[in-house]
């Protein structure tokens, strides 16, 4: 399964993933408007999440599970259906950005529009329409920080477990600058990894390479951010070498 908060790429991971013939890949199930929420209601009519899961194992072999830290969002009155989730895989694939602003204001800006999936020209078609608020520094931190314990603490669990878990980042794979060569080479670690047999580069090269173009899918930038009030003061108050900067300069990562 792919484990992560929201803005990690894990949607783009789940869909190359599903490129492979052999793998199927249940695309967060659980999110209560997909699929006519159909997996989320049976959850919480069962108040377990173990027989839905066993249903979802019948016809998928993965699952891509986002979830939120400090809420416990799909299940806020029940975070721990989210560490479930993890503990009922047979590996996990548990993703994160190193840079932890940026997902972070990634997901407010998405929160903002509504717009979590789609293309670069749908995601400013949109951008277009709305006026981006202004964030509270101090809450922006907070926040933050549980996201990190939250994925630590995911992390600790599944080791614990001892499953079979990569701890991969956002930026190793889908950062600018990472080739498109090492893009595949990381997606067939991932793909023998999860025990399924390596694909020549070739064969799923013109698949893999769509689903890898950020001039198509990454939506998030400089200009973006500088859209919402105030931000760079933001990003001088709380940025960080551990957390994250938006606007890199000299001395900075």
């Amino acid at each position: 399964m792919v484990d992560s908060l929201p803005r990690t790429g894990s949607t783009t991971l789940a869909r190359l993933l599903n490129c492979h013939p052999d793998i199927k890949c249940l695309i967060e199930p659980f999110h209560p408007r997909r699929y006519n929420g159909q997996f989320h209601q049976m959850v919480l009519q069962a108040r377990a999440i173990e027989p839905v899961l066993n249903l979802i194992w019948h016809r998928w072999n993965g699952i891509k599970h986002a979830w939120e830290a400090p809420r416990g969002w799909p299940f806020p009155g029940n975070p721990q259906f989210n560490e479930n989730i993890a503990l009922g895989a047979s590996h996990v694939i548990l993703l994160e950005r190193r840079n932890l602003l940026r997902r972070y204001i990634s997901g407010i800006v998405s929160a903002q529009l509504n717009f979590w999936i789609g293309t670069k020209q749908e995601f400013h078609a949109r951008l277009e329409e709305i006026q981006l608020k202004e964030l509270d520094p101090s809450q922006v931190l907070d926040e933050m920080k549980k996201d990190k314990a939250g994925v630590e603490h995911h992390l600790q669990l599944v080791r614990a477990r001892k499953i079979p878990v990569m701890h991969l980042f956002y930026e190793d794979l889908f950062e600018e600058g990472v080739a498109l060569t090492e893009q595949l080479r990381i997606m067939n670690d991932i793909v023998k990894f999860l025990g399924f047999r390596e694909v020549s580069e070739n064969s799923l090269r013109s698949q893999w390479a769509l689903l890898l173009d950020r001039d198509i899918y990454q939506w998030a930038s400089a200009e973006t951010y500088r859209m919402i009030p105030g931000i760079e003061s933001l990003d001088t108050e709380i940025g960080s070498n551990e957390l994250g900067w938006l606007f890199p300069e000299k001395g900075r990562i």
